[in-house]
C-alpha cells in the first residue's frame, strides 16, 4: 500500500496516541506537546496507509537547524520504508523554511532508528552513558 505523508501540527491528540503506540513503553503527557508546539515552526509530520496512521515525525527550529523531537513507526510497519519517508519529508519542509540543518538525539533501544539516522547521513557526534 501507498504511504502518504502529511502535516498535521495541530493534531495533538493523534501525536499523544500515535507516539504511545509506537515508543516501547513511552508516556506522553499532553502538557509536554504543548510546551513544545511553542517553539518555533513546530511541525508534525503522520505517515498513512489509507486511513491508518502509521508513523509519525515532530520536531521544531532551533537557531539555523530543525531539531527532531519524537519520531516513530508502529512496529509492525518498521522496515518497510515509512521511516525513511517521514525523514525525507521532514528534511524537505526544514530547507523550504530556511534551515541548513535537521539534528536529532536517539537511544539504544530503538537501533533501527540508529541505523536509518546513519543512512540518511546522519553524523553521530556524541554519546551519553545514561544508566
Amino acid at each position: 500500500m501507498k504511504i502518504t505523508i502529511k502535516e498535521d501540527s495541530k493534531s495533538h491528540q493523534s501525536l499523544q496516541g500515535l507516539a504511545q503506540a509506537c515508543l516501547d513503553n513511552y508516556v506522553l503527557p499532553m502538557y509536554k506537546i504543548i510546551q513544545r508546539a511553542a517553539n518555533n515552526d513546530f511541525t508534525v509530520l503522520f505517515a498513512s496507509e489509507g486511513k491508518k496512521k502509521t508513523g509519525f515525525i515532530a520536531g521544531y527550529g532551533q537557531e539555523n537547524k530543525m531539531h527532531i523531537w519524537l519520531f516513530g513507526v508502529l512496529p509492525s510497519k518498521r522496515g518497510k520504508g515509512v521511516g525513511k519517508e517521514l525523514l525525507k519529508k521532514f528534511h524537505s519542509l526544514a530547507s523550504k523554511k530556511g534551515y541548513n540543518a535537521v539534528n536529532t538525539i536517539t537511544f539504544n533501544k530503538y537501533p533501527q532508528k540508529i541505523v536509518l539516522s546513519v543512512k540518511s547521513g546522519y553524523k553521530i557526534t556524541g554519546t551519553k552513558f545514561i544508566p
